[in-house]
């Protein structure tokens, strides 16, 4: 009987050991999570302000009258084309 507890005692204690560092290895992963996803926020604030001033100056771009309709088309097929391409890259890649 008593080498029966000593030996359920030895398997508690390993259970509780993988526990441990179970828990240790969560929060190390979770850390680095939070870190990573912090990383990301600024990069999307970052992100969020260049879009938003990209698109203010198209609307100025556009507001500005006809002297920019040369402007503003050249733009238009260059950012048309440019996806054009990106698609049949894209594509051959795929295929």
């Amino acid at each position: 009987m008593d080498l029966e507890n000593q030996r359920r005692t030895e398997e508690l204690g390993a259970k509780v050991n993988r526990l441990k560092h179970l828990t240790l290895d969560m929060d190390k992963e979770l850390k680095n999570q939070n870190n990573f996803l912090g990383s990301m926020g600024f990069d999307f604030e970052s992100t969020s302000s260049l879009l938003k001033g990209g698109a203010g100056r198209i609307t100025g771009m556009i507001n500005s009258g006809k002297s920019n309709r040369k402007i503003m088309f050249y733009t238009i097929i260059v950012i048309v084309l440019s996806f054009m391409i990106l698609y049949k890259i894209l594509m051959k890649v795929r295929g």
